[in-house]
This record gives C-alpha cells, structure tokens and sequence, in this order.
C-alpha cells in the first residue's frame, strides 16, 4: 500500500514541479520483501530554469522520515 501511495505521490510531484523549472522523470519505487520498514524511490530531478535552485527538504504523507541522496556520473562512472 505504501508503495503504492509513494508512486502516486511522485507522479503528483512531476506534474506540480514541471511548470516551476523542476523536471522529475523516470521516477519508480523497489518492492519491499515482505516486512520490510523501508522503501528505495529513484528518479532524476533536473533543472530545466534559468535560476540555481536549491532542494531544501522533502516530504511524503505515506513516511514518517524521507532521505535524499545525490549519484552522479562522472566519465561514464557513478
């Protein structure tokens, strides 16, 4: 159910975002085995203004705690 609630709120997130200069795409949840506390999201958050803009905090009404973390690839290599 939560996963379930996770992708809605993402694909809510891409279309609110998409008029402000953020682009969110390719945005998909792991299945959990069974029991598990936590939930893996991926997705590619792209600027697409012509401002910097910072990603201060994130939220979700499905999770009490939500993390954000940064893969680059540099030179072919994340």
């Amino acid at each position: 159910m939560k996963r379930l609630v996770l992708l809605a709120a993402l694909l809510l997130a891409q279309t609110v975002y998409a008029s402000s200069g953020i682009n969110i795409s390719g945005a998909w949840v792991r299945e959990a085995p069974p029991g598990a506390r936590m939930l893996a999201a991926f997705m590619i958050i792209q600027n697409t203004g012509d401002e910097d803009l910072m990603l201060s905090r994130i939220d979700s009404p499905a999770f009490d705690h939500v993390m954000l973390h940064q893969s680059s690839i540099v030179d072919g290599i994340a």
